[in-house]
């Protein structure tokens, strides 16, 4: 004698628990570790908003930048703290390639409507040979960061050949900050905060453009 069985009636969530909807799941923020053979561009990319990111190594974002892409790294949107693992000095690099076509800018990190906190990181750019491309350690966009215990670094020299460049007319930049228009139409202003920062070489510090400070 053959057995009808009942179809399986799906489990309902305990009163008073909805089931998770792409709509009310989270993603809440998290302590990122970072290891050196990781790409750091990836990491901030994926880290939810509000995010702890740990880094102990050197990284070298223009190895893997997208063509047609910054060689550094962009941020959008994002609130992110990320500083030097306990005990360590990382290293965040940046050196001109005139044989990289592919890179739209030089700024070793771009952000775009966001507040960071970089504490105990070691920004170091090499602009040997770019004596027509600007290039920048950071550059902000209606953005907010506050540096602690970070060191800046720059180095150039004039390419052979080259015609001299004009005195007070510089092209590497440790920051450029720009300001744009939020919600309602007010100027939303850029702001740079340091902290027991170093900051040496080089030719330019900061370019202001619009309310910015």
């Amino acid at each position: 004698m053959t057995q009808r069985q009942s179809p399986a009636i799906p489990l309902s969530p305990p009163a008073g628990v909805s089931p998770p909807t792409e709509s009310n799941v989270s993603v809440e923020p998290q302590l990122i570790a970072v290891a050196a053979d990781q790409d750091l561009r990836a990491v901030l990319e994926q880290a939810p908003s509000g995010s702890t990111i740990e880094i102990s190594a050197e990284y070298r974002p223009q190895k893997t930048h997208l063509v047609n892409a910054t060689a550094g790294i962009r941020i959008e949107g994002k609130r992110l703290t990320i500083k030097a693992a306990p005990g360590t000095r990382p290293r965040w690099v940046i050196a001109y390639d005139e044989k990289d076509f592919g890179a739209s800018d030089w700024t070793l990190l771009t952000l775009v409507g966001s507040q960071l906190e970089l504490e105990g990181i070691q920004f170091e750019m090499n602009a040997d040979g770019s004596n027509t491309q600007i290039m920048s350690m950071l550059s902000l966009q209606s953005s907010q960061v506050i540096l602690r215990r970070c060191g800046f670094s720059q180095s150039s020299s004039q390419a052979a050949g080259e015609p001299p460049r004009r005195d007070g007319d510089p092209i590497v930049w440790v920051a450029h900050l720009d300001s744009g228009i939020a919600l309602g139409g007010q100027a939303s202003a850029s702001k740079i905060t340091a902290q027991e920062c170093f900051f040496g070489g080089g030719q330019g510090g900061f370019y202001l453009d619009g309310p910015a400070k």
